[in-house]
């Protein structure tokens, strides 16, 4: 113990010096061909950077009598920052506090000290400091993270009201943490998140801190053929420096190059010598090149990679999307003419379950094949255990380049960082997937790539290309669109006429075509640089939508049947037989064991999910239930055509705008008789939904039993709150989530 307390102590000594740290391994490198998954065995290590406070403040004019107390904020435009107040106890009204961004002439006239402020505020408003929060000493907190824009000469923060309650004012460089970073507080400060520019939007990666001076060697088992793949770049802000980068390969220089502060990805594959089994070190250097500002560097996902003929993966996620609104699942009208089409050359599974009605948790468990409760996932913003493996995590492990792509805006790149790449946009702007995949042909060419794109096309609001395409009379008052606006204030089907809501089901239609149409060039982008033919692709959706049914005019938070029941499809051209429709009951947790054996790569134990390849090579494919979990309140469970839901607690559903869903402590449906599943007959098959809610609260008890543990061994969603408020853990610093849409 003593030992292990003086190690501590001498880590902490040499960050607080600046100086170098040699780590000695103390097990075996993993397999994973990510240096930073090995950084805890790397033979040398820098220092971490230290970032000062950029202001603390505790005393402050006298803004009685005044409109408000303004303090200007010297933070560098584009690098993020997270900015906490502290106040006073008070039962009473508290200060209103928003932050503005000056140009540099407003930033020079306003001066550099805080000061009251009457009339016109100056420069523009970026939104108020919230998630405030009593602490326990009785004082309030508020905190935001943000970045100023490219072009502004600093920050104001503007406290209106109560502003003589404030006791302190605290902004600190807010770096992107990697939310799976080794539990080390040394080490995890050498990772970070970060994003630079791309052909096709932002392109969020994981790199090593490359700080003048700073220096990492690994000590590596060669693949067959390798090579070191790394990009070259900076951290976020608009006073970087260039970096010099140098990667040696034991007394061999791979790499000497002076990168620009452009805030691009520079990407390298560096041929490797040796045979295959040899060690080798491998080693990163950072050096400063002169310029103005601060050399920044950051070695971006650094792998040594080999040769392989593992299959790319194409995995394709439609928000939203119902089965039985495609034409392959006996739609009447022609929404999905190419999904269809790779119905028809590969395997449609005709009843698969999503595990949530919402979409995080619904991806989280298509990603782990674990159900919600064994994720600890309900909600959006919640983590799984950082050991629990992820589907991109197991197959970059194994060699895949994994990329996430498109309309990413739901999930914030810190919960990307299980892929290489996550290509992410502006939540206004929708990205094209075909220019994302023209920038991954070649490398799907060359080398196993996992590429997961989640369209949103066909989630409200609904704004498809063509709206009137299959209602083309329509001259109502969603004639066009039906907006988020729309969709918050029109939720019961009482506030809309029988004929309003048929266009909105119309709306939702045109929407499917739209995502059709994204696929098919996507497709076409493939087939076009020939390498659809080594590509297994997956389209499926992470929950469905109640179109007028179940008390809903257009939402999903409910485990109905039009939300559970979706599209699976599967397509491997010359691996799997075409045309094969599977009736079977599958769920979206067994699409993660299923790739798995298809790529040649181990499970984990402990899975929730099946592994479905046999059916894919025209094996038959046992009957099994499959069970949903919405919000960890409402449960459904299919066995068969019987569908049974129950609420344990009596809950009910609120969600922001004000939709409640109300779901009854037990519903029972008979697919057979009733496919859509609109008709409950627990009342008058009461012994039958007795047994089916008896099954499934068996199966919930057994579900709790495998997760105590786990549960037992992390960190609660509450107690991470605590910590960030506290200032121990920082959230994501990322303005574009604090300005997107209402979302589930």
């Amino acid at each position: 113990m003593k030992r292990a307390r003086m190690l501590v102590l001498l880590v902490l000594l040499a960050g607080a010096l600046g100086l170098a740290f040699t780590l000695r391994p103390h097990a075996a490198p993993p397999t994973s061909p990510r240096l930073i998954d090995a950084l805890a065995n790397a033979l040398e290590v820098p220092a971490p950077p230290v970032e000062p406070a950029l202001l603390e403040l505790e005393s402050f004019p006298d803004a009685t009598g005044h409109a408000a107390l303004a303090v200007p904020i010297p933070v560098e435009p584009v690098r993020g920052f997270v900015l906490r107040v502290l106040m006073a106890p008070t039962d009473g009204p508290r200060p209103a506090i928003t932050l503005h961004s000056l140009n540099a002439a407003e930033a020079a006239a306003f001066g550099g000290q805080p000061r009251p402020i009457d009339g016109p505020l100056p420069g523009k408003e970026l939104g108020p400091c919230l998630r405030s929060s009593r602490a326990p000493n009785g004082q309030w907190m508020c905190q935001r993270f943000a970045h100023l824009p490219s072009n502004a000469g600093a920050g104001l923060l503007v406290i209106s009201g109560a502003a003589n309650a404030v006791r302190r004012i605290e902004v600190l460089t807010a770096d992107m943490p990697d939310w799976r970073t080794p539990g080390n507080p040394i080490l995890s400060r050498l990772i970070r998140r970060a994003a630079n520019a791309s052909p096709t939007g932002s392109s969020w990666r994981t790199g090593l801190v490359a700080r003048p001076g700073g220096r990492y060697t690994f000590e590596v088992t060669l693949p067959e053929r390798a090579e070191l793949w790394v990009g070259l770049g900076h951290e976020q802000g608009s006073r970087g420096a260039p970096v010099r980068f140098i990667a040696r390969q034991d007394d061999r220089v791979l790499l000497d190059e002076v990168v620009p502060a452009d805030l691009k990805w520079h990407d390298q594959r560096l041929r490797l010598e040796g045979e295959a089994g040899q060690r080798s070190r491998i080693t990163l250097e950072a050096q400063a090149a002169g310029g103005t500002g601060e050399a920044r560097g950051l070695w971006s996902t650094p792998r040594v990679m080999s040769a392989s003929s593992a299959p790319n993966i194409l995995l394709i996620t439609v928000d939203a999307l119902r089965a039985d609104r495609l034409g392959t699942y006996g739609h009447g009208r022609n929404t999905s003419p190419m999904i269809d089409h790779v119905a028809r050359s590969g395997v449609q599974f005709d009843r698969a379950t999503a595990q949530s009605c919402l979409t995080w948790p619904s991806i989280t468990s298509l990603m782990t094949g674990r159900y919600p409760l064994g994720t600890g996932v309900q909600e959006r913003g919640q983590r799984p255990p950082p050991d629990l493996a992820t589907l991109p995590q197991l197959l970059a492990a194994h060699g895949y380049d994994t990329f996430a792509g498109t309309d990413q805006a739901l999930f914030p790149p810190i919960d990307l960082s299980d892929f290489d790449d996550a290509d992410r946009i502006n939540v206004f702007i929708k990205p094209s997937p075909r220019k994302q995949l023209e920038r991954l042909a070649a490398q799907f060419a060359d080398h196993p790539t996992f590429a997961w794109f989640h369209l949103e096309n066909v989630h409200y609001p609904l704004t498809p290309r063509q709206p009137l395409r299959f209602d083309p009379g329509y001259e109502g008052r969603f004639q066009n669109a039906f907006t988020q606006e729309d969709h918050n204030q029109f939720m019961s089907p009482e506030d809309v006429t029988p004929r309003e809501q048929e266009h909105i089901n119309a709306l939702y239609d045109s929407a499917i075509v739209d995502a059709d149409q994204e696929i098919q060039a996507m497709l076409a982008t493939l087939d076009q640089k020939g390498v659809l033919e080594r590509t297994i692709v997956v389209i499926t959706a992470d929950h469905g939508e109640r179109l007028g049914e179940h008390g809903a005019v257009l939402e999903h938070v409910a485990p109905h049947h039009s939300v559970l029941q979706v599209p699976l499809i599967i397509a491997w051209e010359g691996h799997v037989a075409a045309g094969q429709r599977i009736p079977s009951r599958v769920q979206l947790i067994d699409v993660f064991p299923t790739l798995l054996s298809l790529a040649g790569v181990p499970h984990p134990p402990g899975l929730d999910g099946r592994d479905l390849s046999p059916a894919l090579r025209g094996e038959p494919l046992p009957e099994a239930p499959a069970y949903a979990d919405c919000k960890g309140y409402f449960f459904a469970q299919y066995r068969g055509d019987e569908l049974v839901i129950i609420n344990p607690e009596g809950k009910e559903s609120v969600l922001s705008y004000g939709l409640r869903t109300t779901v009854k402590p037990r519903e029972l449906y008979d697919l057979a008789k009733d496919p859509s599943g609109q008709r409950d007959i627990a009342g008058e098959e009461s012994a039958r939904a007795e047994a089916a809610s008896t099954a499934l609260r068996a199966e919930l008890e057994r579900w709790k039993r495998r997760s105590t543990t786990a549960e037992q061994g992390h960190i609660g969603q509450a107690a991470i709150e605590a910590l960030q408020q506290a200032g121990y853990l920082q959230g994501t610093p990322d303005p574009e989530m604090e300005t997107a849409r209402p979302r589930e």
